[in-house]
Parts: C-alpha cells; structure tokens; sequence
C-alpha cells in the first residue's frame, strides 16, 4: 500500500521535469535547484519500501538522514558556510556538512527512540553504529553531483544500517 501512494508521486514529479516526455505543467522545479532532485527523494522512498518492506525502521531512518541532515545542511552551510569545498562540481561548505552529520544523528536518535518506545522491531540499536552511518551519509552526500544526494544519502544510509544492524 505504501508503494501505491509513493510511486505515483514520484511519476508525477518526474513528468514535472525538463526530462520528461511530456510536460504536464511548469512546476519551477528546474528552476529552485537541481531539475531531478524532487523526482530523486520521491521515488527513493519507493526503492527503499521495495528493499525493506519488513522494516520500516530503516526507511525511516534512511528518509531522515535525507530529510533533515540535506535540510540542515542547506541551511547552516548557506547561513554560515564559509569554508567551501567541490569534489564533484558542486560547492559543499564544512559548516554545512558538520550541520549535516548532526542532525542525522539527532533525527536518527529521535526514530530509534520513537521506535523502542512503541514498541516495534528496531535491529540492535547500536550509537557507535549511528556515528558511523552518519559519517558515511555525509560523506556520500559531499560526493553526490546534482541532486543525485536525493538518492544516495538514503540508500547509502538504508543498507548501511541494514547490513550493520540485521545482517551482523
């Protein structure tokens, strides 16, 4: 059920784009940032939903690590980013990664402990392992080329902490 409400989305936006086949109206999408970013985040969720049908914990932590480590850091790096960096033709500032690897860890504790709270299968909730995924998804998003952060950051992050936490 929860493919049949995200894969339309994703469609959706997709036709929204300059790579669509056809164009179902001028959304501004290409023009507020990277053209398939928003197409990106929507159909990761259908990917992940499709890897980890039987773990919602994981999507959820893979969507926040997206969620609010690029929505922080967007923000700090564009408020106080004074230190720049390109590895692949994108401008990235320290201070907005710093912001990144933060607030996964914040939102990842925050979906770790909702989960144990409500009691739901959450595999062997480890810190040291949440350090290291935080890591690795800000490190995978400083590489990322236009957008493809959208996609990256979470699938990176969805089978890092499965092969982390389920698989070991």
């Amino acid at each position: 059920m929860a493919i049949f409400v995200t894969l339309p989305i994703a469609i959706v936006l997709f036709l929204m784009t300059d790579y669509s086949p056809i164009q179902i109206m001028d959304s501004g999408t290409t023009h507020s940032g990277h053209n398939l970013g928003l197409f990106y985040y929507a159909f990761i969720w259908t990917i992940l939903l499709i890897l980890f049908p039987n773990n919602l914990g994981i999507v959820a932590l893979s969507i926040g690590a997206m969620s609010y480590g690029d929505g922080f850091a967007s923000v700090i790096g564009g408020m106080y980013g004074k230190h720049i960096y390109n590895l692949t033709g994108d401008d990235k500032t320290l201070e907005g990664s710093v912001g990144m690897f933060c607030a996964i860890m914040v939102s990842s504790l925050v979906i770790v402990g909702f989960y144990l709270l409500v009691g739901a299968n959450v595999p062997s909730f480890n810190v040291f392992n949440l350090i290291f995924i935080g890591l690795v998804a800000t490190f995978v998003e400083s590489i990322s080329p236009k957008g493809l952060d959208n996609i990256m950051v979470p699938l990176s992050t969805g089978i890092l902490y499965y092969l982390l936490t389920v698989l070991l």
